[in-house]
């Protein structure tokens, strides 16, 4: 039988493993029924959560077990999918949920009722393999998709539903992105030319002098390097004389690429790994940020590649752009 411990830390003061009433990690130990003895951490500090896994993974190993484990302590894929997008729908991302409302709505809930699955933990890496092969997208939206699935598993496995996710051992899509690339000085040249067009047009209240206005911004977009929130705002007063005064008002967004990264850290290495002195942590830390942070986890600020490949993929194009350069 598998018992639950707590291993307690400072500043917890309790010594017995049995106490319940703190926050420190709790482990399992103990025997199972083919008497293969484990030890393991339970990966929470819950011990109600702990008791739960125990008796799941001796259901699981029983081998007298005829019928699967006991509903009451799996969760099913509609559950899972509706406690998903109500914290979406609480973070307030209206774009985010209505996508994923097409992909667990319409299309998980509905294929996994054709194919007669109906707990999560039914959906392995082999049947979800199944259900993106029934995705009739192109590279790119397969691959957002692919991402959104993965992040589905995540927020399961936060919750403690599953112990692993199993979109994590799919092969990822590979998606050919075309870079933006810069004007040329050819370019740059018709883009000015297309403003006169706009002399022979009347209509709108400010026609008289919208070509000329139209030069303006892209001129001083060109030669100031603002962005175009910055230079349509430009007050007359912040030139003065050949220099741009500008200030731009902080806002809580700036933060956000860091805020993201410190989440990801916590919720993919710190959570999940009991260290036991800081050498350790930093050592296992390092390597998370090394082997899978950099080189496998995809980012969507960076067209869902990882870093690695996006760096790569960025000195291949300052190369090209210097011989283009060059070549002028």
């Amino acid at each position: 039988m598998l018992r639950v411990y707590a291993r307690h830390y400072p500043p917890c003061t309790q010594t017995d493993g049995g106490y319940r009433r703190c926050h420190c990690p709790k482990w399992i130990n103990g025997t199972l029924p083919t008497g293969e003895f484990l030890r393991f951490s339970a990966k929470t500090r819950s011990w109600e959560t702990a008791e739960r896994k125990a008796r799941l993974r001796e259901a699981n190993a029983d081998p007298l077990r005829s019928s699967p484990p006991d509903a009451g302590l799996r969760i099913t894929i509609v559950e899972a999918v509706r406690s998903f997008l109500q914290d979406e729908e609480a973070r307030q991302l209206a774009k985010t949920t209505s996508q994923s409302k097409t992909l667990f709505q319409h299309q998980l809930l509905t294929w996994a009722k054709t194919h007669s699955l109906t707990f999560l933990d039914e959906l392995t890496t082999a049947r979800l393999r199944e259900f993106r092969s029934s995705w009739n997208n192109g590279s790119l939206t397969s691959q957002r998709k692919h991402h959104r699935l993965n992040g589905f598993f995540n927020f399961c496995m936060e919750n403690e539903w599953l112990t692993r996710n199993p979109s994590k051992k799919m092969k990822a899509v590979h998606a050919t992105l075309v870079p933006t690339d810069y004007f040329t000085p050819v370019d740059f040249e018709q883009i000015i030319d297309g403003t006169y067009a706009y002399g022979e047009w009347k209509g709108g209240r400010d026609f008289h002098h919208r070509a000329l206005r139209l030069r303006a911004l892209i001129l001083l977009m060109r030669w100031s390097g603002l962005s175009i929130l910055d230079a349509v705002t430009l007050e007359r007063q912040r030139l003065q004389g050949h220099r741009l005064l500008l200030y731009r008002h902080k806002n809580p967004w700036d933060n956000a690429a860091c805020e993201s990264f410190m989440k990801t850290l916590k919720y993919e290495e710190v959570y999940r790994n009991e260290y036991r002195d800081l050498a350790e942590a930093r050592a296992s830390i390092g390597e998370f940020l090394e082997k899978v942070y950099n080189q496998k986890r995809l980012h969507s600020a960076l067209g869902y590649v990882p870093p690695s490949e996006f760096e790569a993929q960025l000195a291949v194009q300052n190369v090209d752009a210097a011989a283009r350069q060059l070549s002028l």
